[in-house]
């Protein structure tokens, strides 16, 4: 898997979406602008209003040059700021259209900026109870917009002034932390109880802050997956974090999951997806593009690229847009069906036998699903379109997969993988 991952970065260019649409960085803000265009504030230097701005027609100092701009954003992204950075590659692709770097560059950073786009930033609140979502990119790779969800475990050993002790659920005095005990009159050793009172180790991992439901907040299932720290206070675990998601996806999704689907189409894959995947597809097959080594070193990837640079093509967008498009395919296929009903009655406590029961003994029948037409197929067009852009995102795969395989240009490490799944 971690061959398969390293492949993937190479392939398809995770240097650059590593730096604009991916991972978060340390610290509670990475930098950025305040939005992707930023209009209407006077600070940012990218508002086609300010005089500064480079997309200011009538700004003396406007970088027409296409690599001073391609050059400004590669330092942006090394400095974390990606909103920014995406400004700059769009400045340079408006400057020249048909420029290589410049459809490359800005076609991965109009795919990247789809992650804050206002659509999607009411999508994850409205339909997933994810209330923090930032507006901005520097933001959104940074873990202050999350929340820690802490679990404990027992210690099992510890070193204590020189002595060891270990946890025994079914020691010699009952469970416990125990040490060996050198008796020098017989020469033997045994074992003795030292403190029945476990020791836990606390970690934490970052996830999306999630809204709490009112109804789900004093339920057993939801109480039994908190953490109870030392001093009796109890905070939310990695356990608790799927039971919130679906919490979320009934409370706010009561009335089924239609309207979920179709956000996402035409909030992630809508518009702006298609617009990118078109600028991505009008590079020209023989055109190739080297990532810039600096930006490569600062992401780390000198291994893989065996310590040049990374040249890319055409056939390496074709595989990427492809992988999102078989994405885009599965939740068309997904809405293709009516997953509408009724689930306000699963509002319980999942982990209550007779909740439950009381649950399914109110609902109305004709209510419930797979009695309303739940699953049934709804959407012939959608299908269609379904299946469309899955043979669309097959076929570019398959003709991209022997362009790349056979580039002279491309690291040998990640050739050899790619013949490994040939």
């Amino acid at each position: 898997m971690k061959n398969q991952f390293r492949l993937a970065l190479g392939l398809v260019l995770c240097a650059l979406i590593i730096a604009v649409s991916g991972c978060p960085v340390d610290g509670d803000d990475a930098g950025g602008l305040p939005g992707p265009n930023g209009p209407g504030n006077p600070g940012n230097p990218f508002d086609p209003g300010n005089p500064d701005s480079p997309n200011n027609p009538d700004n003396p100092n406007n970088p027409v040059n296409v690599q001073s701009s391609l050059n400004s954003g590669h330092d942006s992204l090394k400095d974390k700021d990606y909103d920014r950075a995406i400004e700059y590659y769009r400045a340079a692709y408006n400057a020249d259209t048909t420029n290589a770097d410049a459809i490359t560059y800005s076609a991965l950073a109009e795919l990247a900026a789809i992650s804050i786009d206002p659509k999607v930033q009411a999508l994850v609140k409205d339909r997933l109870g994810i209330e923090d979502y930032p507006a901005r990119m520097g933001a959104l790779f940074s873990t202050g917009w999350m929340t820690e969800y802490r679990d404990q475990q027992v210690i099992g050993s510890y070193m204590e002034n020189g002595e060891l002790y270990w946890w025994m659920e079914n020691g010699p005095s009952g469970m416990g932390y125990y040490y060996s005990r050198y008796d020098p009159n017989s020469g033997t050793y045994s074992t003795a109880l030292a403190s029945n009172e476990r020791k836990y180790k606390t970690y934490s991992d970052p996830f999306p802050a999630l809204a709490l439901p009112g109804w789900f907040e004093n339920t057993s299932v939801y109480q039994d997956s908190l953490t109870i720290l030392a001093g009796g206070s109890a905070v939310q675990s990695t356990a608790t974090f799927p039971l919130l998601l679906a919490a979320n996806l009934l409370d706010k999704n009561t009335e089924g999951l239609n309207a979920l689907l179709a956000g996402i189409l035409d909030s992630v894959f809508g518009s702006k997806f298609e617009a990118a995947a078109a600028r991505a597809a009008a590079l020209d097959p023989n055109a190739e593009v080297t990532l810039n080594g600096d930006l490569i070193a600062a992401l780390g990837l000198d291994e893989l690229l065996e310590g040049g640079g990374l040249i890319i093509g055409k056939s390496e967008l074709d595989v990427l847009v492809a992988g999102l498009r078989i994405v885009k395919a599965t939740f068309e296929w997904l809405a293709s069906y009516d997953w509408n009903a009724d689930f306000s009655f699963a509002k319980f406590d999942w982990a209550d036998p007779d909740a439950f029961a009381t649950a399914f003994g109110n609902a109305q029948v004709t209510g419930l699903p797979f009695r309303n037409g739940f699953l049934n197929a709804q959407d012939p067009v959608m299908l269609s379109k379904s299946k469309a852009d899955y043979l669309a995102a097959l076929s570019a795969i398959s003709s991209a997969y022997d362009t790349i395989g056979g580039r002279d240009y491309i690291p040998q490490g990640v050739r050899d993988e790619l013949n490994n799944y040939k």
